[in-house]
């Protein structure tokens, strides 16, 4: 990721902006179906203040919340997980029963009232599981693997302010070619 980095405190309020000449890490580690982890690395002098970063892309916005903070020799190291993923961990779902259900219906029950919405959805497989006092972010998994669609997080920002966020699913996001690239 060739952008700036935006801090944020406990409270995701708008802190301070680093400009991407001064960074000397900014990368994301996205595993499809799984976790998504930031790291940045910039010259900053105070380590407490920061809860969240993130990163603006031209149709999202990448904000982590902090898990690793770290100085080294005048850098302040930063790593962090999704937003998503913390706040869908901190929901419980008490009891949400499907029978026969396309995938888009169960995930909008497991991220009701987490201040995600569902968007983009193009499930099509239906399946049957219930879900009874666990983790919203365990029963997503759990639908993921159940509904076997793909998800991307998808958070709109504008004038230092998150304005929407919603979890976009696809029974694909790309098509499987058997290769692999790292970069």
């Amino acid at each position: 990721m060739s952008q700036g980095v935006f801090l944020f405190d406990k409270n995701q309020i708008l802190l301070d902006y680093v400009r991407a000449e001064t960074m000397t890490e900014n990368s994301q580690e996205l595993e499809l179906c799984g976790q998504i982890i930031g790291n940045v690395q910039f010259p900053y002098k105070n380590i407490e203040d920061v809860g969240y970063f993130g990163v603006k892309e031209e149709n999202n916005f990448w904000m982590y919340k902090v898990r690793k903070r770290a100085k080294n020799d005048g850098y302040l190291v930063l790593g962090g997980i999704h937003i998503f993923f913390d706040d869908l961990k901190g929901h419980v779902v008490r009891d949400i029963r499907n029978q026969d259900t396309v995938g888009n219906l169960v995930v909008e029950k497991i991220i009701a009232n987490t201040g995600w919405t569902l968007g983009a959805n193009d499930v099509t497989k239906r399946a049957s599981k219930n879900f009874y006092y666990q983790s919203a972010l365990s029963a997503f998994y759990d639908a993921v693997k159940t509904w076997d669609f793909e998800f991307i997080p998808t958070i709109k920002f504008k004038d230092g302010q998150i304005i929407e966020k919603r979890i976009d699913i696809y029974d694909r996001i790309n098509i499987d070619h058997g290769k692999w690239f790292e970069y």
